[in-house]
């Protein structure tokens, strides 16, 4: 799986945990297919697994 998200433009991907999820850092246009590409590799090996893409914040936390 991580060779699959690396051939679909991500930067690099990591196993988080026993190997139950992926995560992947890609340009945000690559996201979707990098995602695919994770699911898909993990699906083929019999880890059922949907792709996931969520939003990443573009601002941190402010203190008031």
């Amino acid at each position: 799986a991580v060779a699959a998200g690396r051939a679909a433009g991500a930067y690099g991907v990591t196993i988080s945990g026993a190997g139950s999820a992926l995560l992947a850092l890609c340009p945000p246009e690559a996201a979707a297919s990098v995602a695919g590409a994770l699911a898909e590799a993990l699906t083929a090996a019999g880890n059922a697994a949907r792709p996931l893409t969520p939003a990443v914040a573009e601002s941190g936390l402010a203190g008031t």
